[in-house]
């Protein structure tokens, strides 16, 4: 999947959010919310989306509080999904970058051990 969402996509992924229970639409909300900013261009946020809304669906039908899936520290969670693609993170791409200039400068490669 890329990373457009397509009209037909966010029409359907804002159905099926909107018929969850109100506590989880707004945590999935939020969560999207970091999940675009935090993100780099190449990250697949909608497919993330898309994962996060069946563990969402799923935890709604058999009653559980989303708390309950997403834990205490909403932002923890987010971090734990940006941590498995650190380097389709703006920071991790900064970071990378930065490493990279840096080497560059010093007419050394990350490679050769220099």
């Amino acid at each position: 999947m890329s990373n457009k969402i397509t009209g037909a996509m966010k029409k359907e992924l804002n159905k099926r959010v909107n018929a969850l229970p109100r506590d989880y639409q707004v945590v999935f909300y939020e969560i999207t919310k970091y999940l675009w900013q935090f993100a780099s261009s190449e990250a697949d946020v909608p497919n993330m989306q898309i994962d996060i809304l069946d563990m969402f669906e799923t935890g709604a039908q058999v009653g559980k509080d989303v708390f309950e899936i997403v834990g205490d520290d909403v932002i923890g969670f987010c971090d734990g999904i940006l941590g498995a693609i650190p380097e389709h993170t703006w920071i991790g791409k900064m970071k990378a970058d930065m490493n990279k200039n840096i080497l560059k400068k010093l007419g050394k490669r990350k490679d050769d051990g220099k």
